[in-house]
């Protein structure tokens, strides 16, 4: 399954090539695994998401059942420090 999300993202960073040139470009600077891969979309992700984009991974990594979007939604929704 990681081989498939590896696959995936490779394909999406792919699609965004508009010419040959910026297309080879891509091509010789893929990433060279999947933990790169993530690496990269997070430090493209504009500022402003981050601490959101914090909260959502934490609670699918803490979360002792697969979450759904609106559970997800609901769960970043709620802040209790304020």
């Amino acid at each position: 399954q990681a081989r498939f999300r590896y696959v995936a993202c490779q394909i999406k960073e792919l699609e965004d090539c508009l010419d040959p040139t910026a297309l080879s470009e891509a091509l010789e600077n893929l990433p060279k695994d999947l933990n790169e891969t993530y690496a990269r979309i997070l430090a493209r992700m504009p500022d402003h998401y981050e601490a959101n984009t914090i909260c959502v991974l934490q609670f699918l990594l803490y979360s002792p059942k697969p979450l759904s979007i609106e559970e997800l939604v609901d769960a970043v929704a709620v802040r209790v420090d304020e």
